[in-house]
């Protein structure tokens, strides 16, 4: 074969876009059949890669140059020092040149194995995946030098023939890559199921009532990642929904608001506790009314890991004012009255009864139109003007059907304590009812 020659270099411009870019190159391979190597190109390809081996301590050391000069993560040895990043390299390197030489049989090593441990050990790192990645590429650009300078020290060796196998070269870095990415993914989704199981318990712990001393909370608040002044919610779910698992969809709706949250399931209620920061309580109860099919009871905001129980409670509590019938969002501080009546059904059934029996036993379409006359005079302060309007009636229309609600009810409705009676019935009727 000639000796290689300037040819060489001057067509190395053109693969070396390729080198920098190996990203480019499979989209290129992936619309364009590419022609099998010759059996001169393979040859070569073979020998070039298997005399690398014997430069690989000094590969190792340009490698590790390379990668802490332009990837800051790695510049701070934090949290890949440079010993293992040496490791890594010898490893990967030794793996990628073993392929390119054939050296591998069913005897040895899968080349594989490196860049698979590679990116279990990096996701268990906490190295982000992209930072890994810009790694390899980096590799991958010092073997194809590497070969094109052993290249230019081989006698006997055809520019063409380098050339022909440059693409092997980079179709090699890819599944590398591939075969990191892959176990980077797996670990990673490993990790994320295990630190949610690890929040899940923390927050059964806490429902339960055990964050009874100052060191469980202290770890409970580093497990969640909850700050001792953080502003906090507990909501709880009753859906219609047949999905078999809802709860990452809400997660996800309610991340993309700024509200992180960690959710369990109790027995036909979900449970979440919301780190509300510094969002307003009603920016976070609009983003709970975008779940669908579903009825929330929603605690009082409140700081400490140490009152979740009770604003638990307090969020079942506000749940049980929300009718069966319906999907609504329900703030305690809201439903105060309904949460009152809902917990005394007794006392429920009795204030409906002694102050709004003589109007349930009209017909359903006259005892809904004095209802709602009731309801709009109450909320309108007993302004008949302000009724009229909103009712879209005469004034005397509305004055006649309050005097027939006070001789129907046998209440007096300018009495201030009648008034509070069939105001706190109207909010009992609806649980009554059901």
């Amino acid at each position: 074969m000639p000796v290689l020659r300037c040819a060489l270099a001057a067509q190395l411009p053109a693969w070396w876009a390729n080198a920098y870019h190996p990203v480019m190159a499979v989209q290129h391979r992936s619309t364009k059949q590419i022609a099998p190597l010759s059996t001169d190109a393979t040859a070569a390809l073979r020998v070039l890669a298997e005399a690398l081996l014997d430069d690989l301590p000094a590969l190792c050391d340009r490698l590790v140059e390379v990668v802490y000069a332009q990837i800051p993560p790695y510049t701070s040895g934090r949290p890949v020092g440079k010993t293992e990043l040496r490791r890594s390299a010898e490893a990967n390197l030794s793996g990628i040149l073993h392929k390119l030489a054939e050296l591998h049989t069913a005897a040895t090593k899968d080349p594989f194995d490196a860049p698979r441990y590679t990116g279990h050990l990096r996701a268990e790192q906490g190295m982000p995946l992209d930072f890994v990645l810009q790694a390899f590429r980096i590799g991958g650009r010092v073997v194809w030098e590497a070969l094109v300078n052993k290249a230019r020290s081989t006698p006997n060796m055809e520019p063409e023939l380098l050339l022909d196998g440059a693409t092997v070269v980079w179709e090699a870095v890819d599944e590398f890559s591939s075969a990191l990415a892959n176990s980077y993914h797996r670990t990673e989704s490993g990790i994320q199921r295990r630190d949610a199981r690890r929040r899940e318990a923390t927050l059964e712990a806490l429902l339960d009532g055990r964050a009874d001393t100052p060191s469980f909370l202290a770890r409970a608040a580093a497990t969640l990642d909850v700050a001792p002044t953080e502003r906090l919610l507990m909501v709880s779910v009753s859906t219609d929904s047949h999905d078999d698992d809802p709860v990452p969809g809400w997660m996800s709706a309610l991340r993309s608001r700024g509200l992180p949250s960690v959710w369990i399931s109790r027995l036909a209620h979900h449970v979440a506790l919301i780190l509300l920061g510094a969002t307003p309580i009603d920016r976070a109860v609009t983003a709970l009314r975008e779940l669908p099919e579903v009825s929330i009871g929603v605690s009082p905001p409140f700081t400490g890991l140490a009152g979740v129980a009770d604003a638990h409670r307090f969020a079942e509590t506000a749940l049980h004012t929300v009718p069966s019938d319906e999907h609504d969002v329900a703030c305690l501080d809201d439903r105060l009255i309904e949460a009152l009546v809902t917990g005394n059904p007794e006392i429920a059934h009795r204030l409906v009864r002694l102050y709004l029996g003589g109007l349930l036993a009209l017909a359903p379409e006259e005892r809904q139109v004095l209802l709602s006359t009731l309801r709009v005079w109450l909320e309108a302060g007993g302004s008949i003007g302000r009724s009229a309007q909103k009712l879209f009636c005469h004034r005397n229309t509305v004055l006649n059907r309050i005097h027939q609600i006070e001789q129907l009810t046998d209440r007096q409705l300018s009495s201030g304590a009648d008034r509070i009676g069939c105001a706190v019935a109207l909010r009992a009727l609806p649980f009554v009812n059901s």
